[in-house]
């Protein structure tokens, strides 16, 4: 999952996703800061993040698992 894809399930900004993944803030999956520094790679791990919204895991995420 990528934080763009969240939006079908919650309220939350993607940007407001990412800032808190790469301060540590949401354990719902990593950021990982890209060599030079500038770019982020983020990974949602769909177990995580449903759990933290407090909802099944949808089934077309339940493979991914």
């Amino acid at each position: 999952m990528r934080p763009h894809d969240i939006r079908a399930y919650c309220n939350i900004n993607p940007q407001a996703i990412r800032e808190g993944m790469k301060a540590g803030k949401l354990d719902i999956g990593f950021a990982v800061q890209q060599k030079g520094g500038r770019r982020w790679t983020y990974v949602i791990i769909p177990e995580k993040f449903f759990k933290y919204i407090g909802q099944p895991v949808p089934p077309e995420w339940e493979k991914v698992l």
